[in-house]
């Protein structure tokens, strides 16, 4: 993140994306897709082109058959992406805090700093904000166990 901050901060400034909440998502959302095309590939190759062959001529349209059969034969590995990508963008605190000029704009996870002062850091205050900020990932971990262990344990074996 730090080697992208200053290029990406100057192209940002040019097109005025600073102070807004399109500048800190592109630039998250920049550093997760190659993470995306690299895991999903496998999934993608992994679905028999006899699917989509058969969808074609069952009158299938490219982007139909795309939404129709490819898409829900990979959930497992969209759902385990779409996790850890949200994970990546809630902990991402260089980019919130660069591209978010506004304090008023600023995620959750930056406020844990108005804790701190010149007279000393409410310890108190720190943890109980930590404990709600964890509230969310730890929910989406429990509803969506199933799916983030089978996709990332579904290209662990080969045969």
């Amino acid at each position: 993140a730090s080697l992208m901050l200053t290029p990406m901060y100057l192209i940002f400034n040019k097109l005025h994306l600073l102070g807004t909440y399109l500048g800190p998502a592109l630039a998250i959302s920049s550093g997760s897709v190659p993470f995306i095309v690299v895991t999903l590939r496998p999934y993608f190759k992994s679905v028999p082109t006899a699917l989509d062959d058969a969808a074609r001529i069952d009158g299938c349209g490219v982007l139909r058959s795309f939404f129709k059969i490819m898409i829900p034969a990979i959930k497992t590995g969209i759902i385990t992406v779409v996790v850890i990508s949200f994970l990546n963008g809630w902990n991402d605190l260089a980019y919130s805090m660069t591209f978010n000029v506004k304090p008023e704009m600023r995620p959750l996870t930056a406020n844990i700093y108005k804790f701190q002062s010149k007279w000393g850091t409410k310890w108190n205050c720190i943890m109980a904000y930590g404990t709600i900020l964890v509230l969310p990932v730890i929910l989406l971990f429990v509803f969506l166990q199933k799916y983030i262990v089978g996709g990332l344990t579904a290209g662990a074996v080969k045969e």
